[in-house]
């Protein structure tokens, strides 16, 4: 990092210039500290080499640094350290709720009731303020590299007009932002938060838990299908391109990303196995392959033979489709790949799936097919261990703890099967038992009281209607 230092007009007075931490203008130029230095040229090199060393660590320009600027940095450090996908979502909270709301502030002038005022408004933020919000945060781009060189008044007018745009009442048919998005931006900005006050920007996070509350969400129950409802759902995708990943995730348990990251050289059809190696994925509009979620998520799983032939018919019109186009390496494919061989968008084929399942009148979510296999595998007999392993589950506790209903009904038929096989041998045990005790003969008891233990006390002795106190004769 370098800075710069040019000589004034007037004798002895020194023009300083250092980079700052904050978003880049529009023609890509980080933003500046200018400072003015009156003294000798070695005094005015001293001065600058101050300055770079604060803006070393973080803590020059703290005074005119905004969250949208900080916020900005946070995010392009966050690059190349977390997966692609999570790092889309961080993008989209500054862009969509922290920018707009709050990224004109300056950094060290955030208070929690800013942050209360801006969980408020996201609250009552409609769905589709997502494409207004990515407008006014443009805007707000634009206003935080020209705030400098504009006067304070329209600054104020830029911030009521803004809050104005933000209070616009909303009529009832437009769908709030749920409770989980709201909390998913109010975390990132706790986390941008909590990296300023390690950077000594802030002397504490302003959108703590114990300063902010995030909103509650109401627990969700899952959906899966019973045996009627899947052979419904089966019988409405029968014939289509649909048929065969409904029918792989639901005998198999496989999150969406990994059916879809599948390749026919991770499947044997003869030895009736397929292997997770890896898992799909959209960030942005690109479709890219990442290793799968957990350790345990690289897995191999028995398929049933319904799957078998269900795979076999879907790989010979496959390899016919692609043959007459003139592809090669079609052997190793993607299992389910568009005409030209790409894998399929997996959103597109959500959205596919959301159609069919509303032509064939059934609620349901393509992530729950994953759901409904987990538990119509343990409702079946299937022991936990095995079903956690076939779902790639980090931990057993993870599988008893989401599939608890089909536990419980387990536990009850278990407990039901055990009365059945030994219950009638232990009812005649405690019979025997309770005959025996009943015709033991009862042994003599003598009272051990004496005059001398129980002299100038009081106590409490049994009688017949409860406890009472009794004073024993001195």
């Amino acid at each position: 990092m370098k800075g710069e230092i040019e000589r004034g007009r007037t004798e002895g007075v020194w023009y300083l210039r250092v980079p700052v931490q904050g978003a880049p203008s529009a023609a890509g130029r980080r933003p500046r500290r200018r400072e003015t230095f009156h003294g000798t040229k070695r005094d005015a090199e001293r001065r600058l080499r101050e300055l770079l060393a604060e803006s070393e660590r973080g803590t020059l320009g703290a005074g005119r640094l905004t969250v949208g600027d900080y916020a900005t940095a946070w995010l392009a450090s966050k690059r190349g350290t977390i997966e692609d996908r999570s790092l889309e979502d961080l993008e989209r909270h500054v862009r969509l709720y922290v920018v707009p709301n709050l990224g004109t502030i300056k950094l060290e002038a955030l208070r929690p009731s800013h942050v209360r005022t801006a969980v408020a408004a996201w609250r009552q933020a409609p769905r589709n303020e997502k494409i207004r919000a990515s407008k006014d945060a443009a805007r707000a781009t634009e206003a935080l590299s020209a705030s400098s060189a504009r006067p304070r008044s329209e600054k104020k007018a830029e911030t009521s007009s803004s809050s104005a745009l933000s209070a616009r009442p909303l009529s009832a048919s437009e769908a709030k932002v749920s409770a989980t998005t709201v909390r998913s931006a109010l975390a990132t900005l706790r986390a941008i938060c909590a990296r300023a006050v390690l950077d000594g920007l802030l002397s504490r996070n302003p959108a703590a838990s114990e300063l902010v509350d995030a909103p509650k969400t109401e627990h969700r129950e899952m959906k899966t299908l019973d045996r009627d409802g899947l052979m419904r759902l089966l019988r409405a995708a029968e014939g289509t391109d649909l048929q065969t990943p409904i029918a792989l995730l639901v005998t198999t348990g496989l999150r969406r990303g990994e059916a879809f990251g599948l390749r026919w050289s991770d499947v044997d059809l003869d030895a009736r196995r397929l292997t997770v190696r890896r898992s799909l994925e959209k960030v942005g509009d690109e479709l890219r392959y990442k290793a799968p979620k957990t350790k345990r998520s690289s897995r191999t799983i028995v398929m049933a033979a319904s799957l078998v032939d269900l795979l076999r018919a879907h790989r010979l019109a496959q390899r016919k489709q692609q043959f007459e186009l003139g592809l090669s390496n079609i052997d190793d494919s993607p299992v389910f790949a568009d005409a030209f061989g790409r894998p399929l968008d997996l959103k597109a084929f959500s959205k596919r799936f959301a159609r069919l399942t509303e032509r064939a009148g059934i609620r349901i979510r393509l992530h729950d097919l994953r759901h409904t296999y987990g538990t119509l595998a343990l409702e079946s007999g299937v022991n936990l261990k095995t079903v956690s392993s076939s779902m790639g589950h980090s931990t057993i506790a993870v599988t008893a703890n989401i599939y608890l209903h089909a536990s419980e009904s387990l536990e009850s038929e278990a407990a039901a099967r055990i009365d059945a096989a030994i219950g009638t041998s232990v009812a005649e045990a405690i019979a025997n038992a309770a005959i025996s005790t009943a015709t033991a003969p009862l042994l003599p008891h003598k009272a051990t009281t004496t005059s001398e233990n129980a002299r100038g006390c009081n106590a409490s002795m049994v009688a017949g209607t409860g406890f009472e106190p009794v004073t024993f004769g001195l």
